[in-house]
């Protein structure tokens, strides 16, 4: 007794593809993944600009550059294939280093340890990837900055960083090397409170965001001296703000350091709240006090518009005069910011009236006068009022033509027919 059954044997193949959208900043991590129904191992290489005929292996370009020929497998980056023939890898770029262009690359996984110019008989696969060089971006939330409000300084930072450095420099301030976390999306934030900048001098202040680019940090601070490699060691507390924020540029300019970083700045000013020319109102009308203020948007005013007159009265009497009160938020406006807060005058009686403005953020207060007068009169028109219809319809006027009434002879005429008589 027996059976049969027949087995179909085909050649196996390697497949790779890699996450995203193929275009990536070196620093990230870049999935590869795959399936090998060739072998147990699949081994990976790259191969680009300045890389050398043959590639080098993917995990550490630094140093391990494939030789021509049959190449030994710890000169590969290799991973095993699972059960169900698939294979994954994550690729850090940031263990490229310096030795690494920004350009265009290709992967190769190979079922065997080859190299690239001996695939002639072995089972292999491609994909193409674009790395760019990381780079840093930041902005300030204002240009200008009232004592007593907060900073935000925000940006990006593309190539996986965990985080970026913050210098600031002033007349009486020194932030030194100070870390901002690096979200998932490569955006990052640095906060100054109100408490920080309550107290610093009224100026120009400097910025400088650094970046860590592969290597880490070229560039750091100890206390207030600034060290980098191949540079004699900077004090910066011995040096003007100006002075010590070059000093920082220098030092990341050198080509011993692959650290990038970007410059901005931004001026620290008392806080002021202007209100625009009110003039005068009529008692029971509506209108719009408003104006400007360099304090930052989103910042909170309390406004009161009280009679000058405007005192407790008896519980026993109805007080002679109204007030007005609110919140309103610092808008974003064109130069200074913008503030605007309604008024209905409904209840108000002629007298000169008191605006005060404060801010809840800085402790700012701001005060304007005008006056409330007593509504004009209506003019009616008097006698009987004729109406023309409107349109455009015109109406035709008929002239008569002039009749010349028949005379009856005067009193010279009579005494004329006398005398002939």
């Amino acid at each position: 007794t027996y059976d049969e059954v027949k087995v179909k044997v085909e050649k196996g193949e390697v497949t790779i593809t890699a996450s995203g959208t193929g275009v990536y900043y070196i620093g990230e991590e870049i999935t590869l993944s795959g399936t090998n129904t060739d072998s147990d191992y699949v081994y990976l290489f790259l191969t680009g600009p300045n890389l050398g005929t043959n590639g080098v292996k993917l995990a550490d370009a630094k140093t391990k550059v494939l030789g021509s020929g049959l190449a030994y497998r710890d000169n590969y980056t290799v991973e095993s294939v699972e059960t169900d023939d698939t294979w994954s890898y994550k690729w850090d770029t940031s263990s490229l280093g310096q030795v690494i262009d920004a350009g265009g690359y290709t992967i190769y996984a190979v079922a065997e340890p080859r190299t690239k110019d001996d695939l002639s008989d072995v089972k292999y696969a491609t994909a193409s990837v674009t790395l760019k060089s990381a780079f840093i971006t930041a902005t300030t939330s204002g240009a200008t900055v009232a004592k007593g409000d907060k900073l935000l300084i925000t940006g990006t930072a593309q190539g996986n960083p965990d985080n970026v450095y913050v210098w600031i420099f002033g007349k009486n301030y020194r932030a030194l090397a100070k870390s901002a976390s690096v979200e998932s999306d490569g955006s990052f934030e640095y906060k100054l409170e109100s408490g920080d900048t309550k107290d610093l001098t009224a100026g120009q202040y400097f910025v400088v965001v650094q970046h860590p680019m592969t290597n880490g940090y070229g560039v750091t601070a100890s206390g207030t001296t600034i060290n980098a490699p191949g540079m004699t060691a900077v004090d910066l507390a011995t040096l003007q703000a100006s002075d010590a924020a070059t000093a920082l540029v220098n030092a990341l300019d050198s080509p011993n350091v692959d650290d990038t970083y970007t410059k901005l700045t931004f001026v620290i000013e008392e806080p002021q709240i202007f209100i625009d020319p009110i003039g005068d109102k009529e008692a029971g009308s509506k209108f719009t006090i408003s104006g400007t203020t360099n304090l930052a948007v989103g910042d909170k005013l309390i406004i009161d518009v009280t009679s000058a007159a405007f005192q407790p009265s008896k519980k026993t009497e109805t007080s002679g005069f109204a007030s007005a009160s609110g919140t309103v938020t610092v808008e974003k406006g064109d130069g200074m910011n913008k503030w605007s807060f309604e008024v209905d005058a409904t209840g108000f009686k002629p007298d000169q009236y008191i605006v005060k403005i404060e801010s809840v953020e800085t402790d700012t207060t701001q005060t304007a006068n005008f006056n409330v007068v007593e509504p004009k009169p209506t003019t009616q028109p008097t006698g009987n009022v004729t109406v023309q219809p409107t349109g455009t319809a015109t109406t035709a006027t008929t002239t008569a033509p002039a009749t010349t009434p028949t005379q009856s002879p005067g009193f010279g005429a009579l005494v004329a027919l006398a005398g002939l008589g």
